[in-house]
């Protein structure tokens, strides 16, 4: 068998079967879907049954509900394919993805092949852009897209697990770390380590859902959660310190700093404001202490983020003075 599709289900009764309707119509036939169904209390269970019923190459298996990562790491371990791809269970793929992605795999002797993905909302799909242009890169190239900080296009693409097919013996040993947000963010960097070559082409072939209720969607966008991303950026770092050249090295440590000060001036959800004050306590210590950790030298980019925190410092000060002469 060449590929297997690993499908992680959590409470998506309303998209599921777009979802798997989308991966049963490829054009290229020889796969096999895993279906995980991550504790959903919903109907999603049915659905996958329906699918395993009628078509042999699907096959469903339930766990109790561990998250995305617990999810996704079960379906490696059931995988029989000699490559390995993911489709969150809310997005959709294009007819021609798991074509598109397994000929440039295999004409480039590859390690990991990816696509493009167009967003969409609703029900409503315009097809991507489909002609593509092939392009094969190296681990440093793909590192340096890693230090790109924000959300940026061809970062993202780079990022994410679901618009890749990636050798099996590769995806087996780099387990996602469950209990994190941005799990994708922790992970991306080890499989690029043991990758040789990478192939991407700029076709748009996977179709990402944009919903409010998801991790990332606007209502959880001040969730606490969203620290785990310092420290995924920090991992890259210790990982870069000895895998690439200085200069991107350089590069992936001043993205680590620009990510802490971005997330120091996140309003954050949580119980009542000394919490927030704590939190961004130690954002600000640990954006300091990286100068001694990985000491390089500041941009100009940086030398500002250290003045805005220096500049709050101050502010604090002058309220505690203010509130001691009014004590007095």
């Amino acid at each position: 068998m060449k590929i297997s599709v690993i499908v992680p289900i959590y409470n998506v009764e309303n998209y599921l079967d777009s979802c798997l309707e989308s991966i049963k119509n490829q054009e290229f036939t020889d796969f096999e879907v895993l279906m995980i169904n991550d504790g959903s209390t919903d109907c999603s269970k049915d659905i996958c049954l329906s699918y395993e019923e009628n078509d042999s190459r699907f096959h469903y298996f339930y766990q109790e509900n561990g998250g995305l990562s617990v999810a996704r790491n079960h379906g490696i371990r059931e995988a029989k394919g000699d490559y390995v791809c993911f489709v969150d269970s809310d997005d959709m793929i294009d007819r021609q993805y798991l074509n598109i992605l397994y000929e440039n795999i295999i004409a480039y002797h590859g390690d990991m092949s990816f696509g493009y993905f167009k967003k969409f909302y609703g029900n409503q799909i315009e097809q991507g852009f489909i002609d593509q242009n092939p392009h094969c890169m190296d681990k440093e190239e793909a590192y340096q897209r890693l230090t790109i900080v924000g959300e940026n296009y061809k970062s993202t693409n780079m990022i994410v697990a679901w618009n890749k097919l990636i050798r099996r013996k590769i995806i087996q040993e780099v387990p996602f770390t469950p209990g994190k947000w941005h799990e994708d963010e922790f992970w991306i960097h080890h499989i690029i380590e043991k990758c040789s070559v990478i192939v991407e082409t700029n076709a748009e072939i996977y179709y990402y859902r944009q919903r409010q209720d998801s991790i990332i969607g606007s209502s959880n966008q001040s969730d606490i959660r969203h620290l785990d991303l310092v420290d995924a950026f920090e991992d890259r770092v210790k990982l870069y310190k000895d895998d690439v050249s200085r200069e991107i090295y350089i590069e992936m440590v001043n993205a680590y700093r620009s990510t802490i000060a971005i997330h120091y001036r996140t309003s954050w959800d949580v119980k009542d404001k000394m919490q927030e004050k704590e939190i961004k306590r130690r954002l600000k210590k640990r954006f300091f202490l990286s100068f001694f950790k990985y000491p390089v030298l500041m941009n100009l980019t940086q030398i500002k983020h250290s003045l805005i925190f220096i500049l709050n410092i101050r502010i604090d000060r002058q309220r505690l003075w203010k509130r001691e002469k009014q004590k007095g």
